[in-house]
């Protein structure tokens, strides 16, 4: 029932309670009961590392104590305080804003009872998971991008690689790319014109892999060549499809810093067919193909910041 007041006499133990409308009731406590034991703490375990942003604290529930308290903190003598719940019933708790980048939080439990508070748990530590990169290009609501183009993100200190995903839809149920790499870039492979893709990057230490980015997207061109250019940068293969050799012709309108290469559909670079100063003018490479197998290829010609992309197929 609601009690409305409560006081108790220290010289005879007699606590009085009055309630609302159903009387007035008093007893006499002669040994206040004991405090219950320290809890035993359980997960996640001490030094456990790559902890995600939301992780699950339990302890081994404890003889007599009511409720529980529940401390994190970033420093092991907890003078600043992550999370403090109190009042916990149940022997679990679930925070979901741990900040990512190998941060070392630590964190102890105690129980209470009528009789006061117990003495704190052990102290443990754990280390959450390396940061998500920040994504660079292209910028998210991008439009008429080519079929192959560069993601780039900045690289992460401590990342040994990165976990690339691409879909065409927003809850990533079915993934265009879903790759590992290196570097902090990647080419993307697999596209469809006039359509937009959501992209996301990882990162991945000796640890374990961390939590995602917030997802960008892009919109692709209606046409597989997409211009960002100088407006006379021109490129075309001929014979294409190619059987064993093909001229690559391309003319620049200003001098700039030129490569040509050649992805395959999953992205990956297979030729490097010119790299350097160029100036204002027409050119050609020649492509052979003869110790290629057949498929779809993508040329990519890179002037400054300006690219064009041409898809060939290489059949014999």
């Amino acid at each position: 029932m609601v009690i409305d007041m409560i006081d108790a006499r220290a010289s005879d133990g007699m606590v009085v309670a009055a309630t609302h409308g159903n009387g007035i009731f008093s007893s006499t406590v002669t040994v206040p009961p004991a405090v219950p034991a320290a809890p035993l703490l359980v997960n996640p375990a001490q030094d456990t590392a790559n902890i995600l942003t939301s992780q699950q604290f339990k302890w081994r529930p404890v003889q007599d104590a009511v409720y529980y308290q529940l401390q994190v903190s970033d420093n092991q003598d907890f003078t600043t305080i992550f999370a403090d719940q109190k009042s916990l019933k149940a022997t679990q708790y679930d925070i979901s804003n741990l900040v990512q980048g190998m941060k070392t939080y630590y964190w102890r439990v105690r129980g209470f009872n009528s009789g006061g508070a117990s003495i704190y748990s052990e102290v443990w530590k754990f280390t959450t998971a390396i940061a998500a990169p920040e994504l660079v290009s292209p910028p998210t609501g991008a439009l008429g991008q080519s079929l192959v183009i560069p993601l780039k993100w900045n690289a992460v200190q401590g990342a040994t690689s990165y976990h690339v995903q691409v879909s065409p839809n927003i809850g990533f149920a079915t993934l265009t790319m879903d790759k590992i790499t290196t570097e902090p870039t990647i080419q993307t492979s697999g596209l469809e014109l006039s359509k937009r893709y959501y992209w996301k990057v990882s990162s991945i230490s000796a640890s374990g892999e961390g939590t995602f980015t917030t997802r960008w997207n892009f919109m692709t061109g209606t046409s597989s060549v997409t211009e960002n250019v100088q407006p006379n940068l021109t490129i075309r293969a001929y014979p294409n499809p190619i059987v064993n050799n093909s001229t690559i012709e391309y003319s620049l309108e200003t001098s700039a810093f030129v490569t040509l290469r050649l992805y395959d559909e999953r992205g990956r670079e297979v030729r490097l067919l010119y790299q350097g100063q160029r100036g204002a003018g027409s050119y050609n490479s020649t492509l052979t193909s003869t110790d290629l197998p057949n498929g779809r290829y993508f040329l990519t010609l890179t002037a400054g910041t300006a690219r064009r992309t041409l898809p060939v197929e290489i059949r014999r």
